[in-house]
């Protein structure tokens, strides 16, 4: 078969092959080739060693970062290819070569990751990767038989020996909805305690991915045993708070892949509830309440994500999200421009899409509406530039204090009633005449208090 490869992938195969080398594309890049996709990135192996691979590339841009591990990152018009030795296994720096590139191809767990392709020699398919993706509608499994051998194999240490082929998995349903052999389940599910040995970095990187894939949905509903050994406090909302058969880890599940990709909202939205286990408590009636789980989930919240590595910025902002979920959000203009002046644009937007993740969560049709139309006008009031908060004012605290109007003290609340009247009416925001309404106001003021 053929696959247009872009032209600095193809000059570093024929730079590899003019010196008498043998050399492939191999991998994730093959796979999304053949997917239809185009790869993030390139890797490049080759039976040339690390030395070889350098004095092929002499005349190139190269970066020896992780030469330890056997990589090369060549520079080629713009492309930055990743080019190897084969290798036979790659344990954190510790590395054993090959000169076999089927030994290269089945270290990499998976049928659809084990496929390799030369423009000249075609596509190199002996775990069949290509029946995975293509003929069995994208399933991910484990390398488990080999065409050479003719007989089955199946891979028991994909996992043992790579803990974040595990994440892989996950990530791979989640970005591309593929589904998963039931064979591989059941290896992920017996290696589930490996995930306490992949590197909080690792499961982070991981993590954003598989929490922002559209199909993530897939990943809540299969892989929940995973996930709570990430996050533990996901556990305690497995089972309770049903309605009818819906539990709350369903409706969050349900909201969480409803809403675009921003990892800040999915997270926000994934933790709401997260401490609602911890907070059930029934009155002398029998009443459930949950007082204090809106302060319970922050903290839950804040120590998962800190614990994974997230910025403190990041952290800010799901805490924040959490606690303006609280919020009545109302289709109402000035209601809204309030809540931009308060949180920022994009943060009230941020908000709009957690409600809307909370009504497709709770089938409530009525806040999924109002969250739309609430957007709608966030993008209306952009638009349109009209002013919500005191900074977007035509005039400010020294306008009025040069005029004489008011001193440097009270300039703050009047600038505060102008905002109010200006919210209603955003045309009056010239600065002609809202120093004539200052007067105003504050002649409005003086005579009051004359009347007292």
């Amino acid at each position: 078969m053929d696959i247009n490869l872009p032209m600095p992938i193809v000059s570093a195969i024929n730079a590899l092959e003019d010196e008498g080398y043998r050399a492939f594309i191999a991998g994730s890049c093959v796979r999304e080739l053949l997917l239809g996709n185009t790869p993030v990135d390139y890797d490049v192996i080759t039976n040339a060693g690390v030395s070889d691979i350098e004095y092929v590339f002499r005349d190139f841009r190269l970066s020896k970062l992780n030469v330890q591990r056997g990589e090369i990152l060549v520079i080629i018009k713009g492309y930055t290819i990743l080019v190897t030795p084969y290798r036979a296994s790659v344990v954190g720096d510790s590395v054993v070569y090959t000169d076999d590139i089927l030994a290269d191809l089945r270290r990499r767990g998976f049928t659809i990751n084990s496929m390799a392709y030369n423009p000249r020699k075609g596509l190199i398919d002996s775990f069949f990767g290509k029946e995975s993706i293509i003929e069995k509608s994208a399933v991910v499994q484990v390398i488990s038989r080999t065409k050479a051998q003719g007989m089955m194999i199946f891979e028991q240490d994909t996992f043992s020996k790579s803990p974040i082929n595990i994440l892989k998995a996950l990530r791979y349903i989640s970005e591309n909805a593929f589904t998963i052999d039931e064979k591989t389940l059941a290896l992920i599910k017996e290696n589930k305690e490996l995930i306490k040995l992949i590197s909080s970095n690792d499961i982070k990187a991981e993590l954003d991915r598989i929490i922002c894939g559209k199909n993530v949905l897939n990943v809540f509903e299969i892989f929940a045993f995973i996930l709570t050994e990430i996050i533990v406090d996901i556990n305690k909302m497995i089972g309770i708070d049903k309605v009818g058969n819906c539990d709350l880890y369903t409706r969050v599940s349900r909201a969480i892949s409803s809403v675009p990709p921003i990892l800040e909202v999915r997270y926000a939205l994934l933790f709401r509830y997260s401490g609602v286990y911890d907070c059930i408590s029934y009155d002398y009636k029998g009443n459930k309440h949950y007082f204090g789980m809106k302060e319970r989930s922050r903290l839950i919240a804040r120590s998962s994500l800190n614990s994974l590595g997230y910025s403190n910025n990041f952290i800010d902002s799901v805490d924040t999200l959490i606690d303006a979920m609280d919020v009545s959000l109302k289709h109402d203009r000035i209601h809204i421009k309030r809540l931009m002046a308060k949180y920022g644009h994009e943060m009230t937007k941020w908000l709009c899409y957690c409600a809307y993740g909370e009504g497709k969560g709770m089938n409530n049709n009525k806040l999924k509406d109002c969250a739309r139309k609430c957007l709608d006008e966030i993008d209306d009031i952009l638009a349109k530039k009209e002013c919500y908060d005191i900074p977007m004012l035509a005039i400010n605290a020294i306008d009025l204090v040069r005029e004489r109007i008011v001193n440097k003290i009270s300039a703050s609340n009047l600038l505060s009633a102008l905002l109010n009247v200006v919210l209603e009416h955003p045309g009056m925001n010239t600065k002609i005449i809202l120093l004539e309404m200052a007067r105003k106001i504050v002649e409005e003021n003086r005579k009051n208090k004359v009347k007292r």
